[in-house]
């Protein structure tokens, strides 16, 4: 299109002025320091604050942190107090591995196949390798110390019930075979072994003997169910369940001899205050074996009790 001369020349002025843009904004500083934190000026290549130099820095993360102190390879992954307290414990084992082997090598030692000494070697997790036959001789040091403790314990652990079903089994026997013999007792007229009525004698004895350890096994089948059923449902099982079996068994042949040997004593008790004596006892044992609070271990006995009694009174004992 054809244009008036003052069109055209407005025109030709507007394409010739300069382009009106904003203004630039040069950046004053760059990323903070590595090592201290303040702000980096642009063209400086030190850091106004510490005078460190980024160029300066290891590429090793330990050379690294010698420069910068305390830093992770990923920021996000864990704080820094956590990471103190892992390199803590860390060094803390280091040093007593480190702690082990001295008191390794500075212990007197001999080989156990040929004799020959092992003084100043070094050892391995496994024990020190004689050079002479080629034997490895374990060596005991703390932790071996701490293992033989745990081993101890496991024992005294098992030692303990055992030690009850040798004294509560046949003192179980022995008092229900003396029962029989000189006062008598139900076992002849239940099952037909004497005539009725109560009357001493060997076979009385015998038979209360038999009975007095088939009630045992009984008894101990009422209370590991019981124990194991609480255990399910509240109290928590803290135990295999051998060593379950073998702790009810050792503490019910406990708790029954002790009834047995207060019914024996020739004093005016109730029947309910020897029961009573015996509960405590088996409730003193249960808590302390299966880790239970006194209060779970007296239910649990209760429990026990009451499905004894029941059975007692099924078979007509009492």
């Amino acid at each position: 299109m054809p244009l008036c001369p003052a069109c055209a020349g407005a025109r030709t002025a507007a394409m010739s002025a300069p382009i009106a843009i904003s203004p630039l904004e040069v950046e004053t500083h760059r990323a903070p320091c590595l090592k201290c934190g303040t702000p980096q000026q642009v063209g400086v290549p030190r850091c106004p604050n510490c005078g460190h130099t980024p160029g300066e820095v290891p590429l090793a993360p330990d050379k690294a942190r010698e420069v910068l102190g305390d830093f992770d390879e990923d920021p996000d992954a864990t704080r820094s107090n956590e990471r103190s307290r892992q390199r803590n414990r860390e060094e803390k084992a280091r040093a007593r591995e480190s702690q082990r082997l001295k008191d390794v090598a500075a212990r007197e030692t001999s080989c156990s196949g040929c004799g020959y000494s092992l003084r100043g070697l070094k050892g391995g997790p496994d024990g020190f390798t004689c050079p002479e036959c080629g034997v490895v001789t374990k060596v005991f040091v703390r932790a071996d110390q701490h293992l033989q403790t745990s081993l101890e314990i496991a024992r005294s652990t098992v030692r303990k019930p055992l030690l009850f079903l040798a004294c509560g089994v046949p003192g179980v026997v022995l008092l229900s075979g003396a029962k029989g013999w000189i006062v008598g007792g139900m076992a002849g007229s239940m099952y037909g072994f004497i005539g009725p009525g109560p009357k001493g004698g060997l076979i009385e004895a015998a038979a209360n003997a038999g009975l007095g350890l088939l009630w045992l096994i009984v008894a101990w089948v009422v209370a590991m169910t019981t124990v194991l059923v609480c255990g399910l449902i509240w109290t928590g099982v803290n135990t295999t369940f051998r060593l379950m079996a073998l702790q009810t068994a050792g503490i019910m042949s406990l708790a029954t001899l002790t009834f047995l040997l207060l019914a024996a004593i020739p004093l005016p008790l109730p029947m309910w205050v020897i029961a009573s004596i015996a509960g405590v006892v088996y409730a003193w044992q249960l808590s302390d074996a299966q880790d239970l609070f006194g209060q779970d271990a007296a239910i649990v006995t209760g429990i026990t009790g009451f499905v004894l009694i029941m059975v007692r009174l099924g078979v007509g004992l009492i």
